[in-house]
């Protein structure tokens, strides 16, 4: 049963439908979502599985986990290459290849 609709927007600029689409899969006990690109942004509609959840909890939840989800693909994207070489390096050391 659809007991409403809200939404919340997220400028593709800055954040990526892949961020966005976990925090809602991460959400999903809570709502269930519908998420399309409009104009540049990332627009996330949403309808509580509950009455008794309310749709600012939601849009709060959703925020912060696009936002967790965001830090962690930039943190990744900066840290993967020295990853890899101190993997590299610790194997060499070991006499692995």
């Amino acid at each position: 049963m659809c007991i409403c609709n809200e939404e919340v927007e997220f400028d593709s600029r800055i954040f990526s439908k892949e961020a966005v689409l976990k925090a809602c899969y991460d959400a999903a006990l809570l709502a269930t979502y519908e998420v399309r690109m409009t104009d540049g942004q990332i627009i996330v509609t949403f309808s509580p599985k509950s009455r008794d959840i309310a749709s600012s909890d939601i849009c709060d939840q959703i925020k912060t986990s696009v936002i967790d989800y965001q830090l962690r693909e930039k943190i990744f994207e900066q840290t993967h290459n020295l990853k890899e070489t101190l993997v590299k390096a610790a194997l060499n050391e070991a006499g692995i290849k």
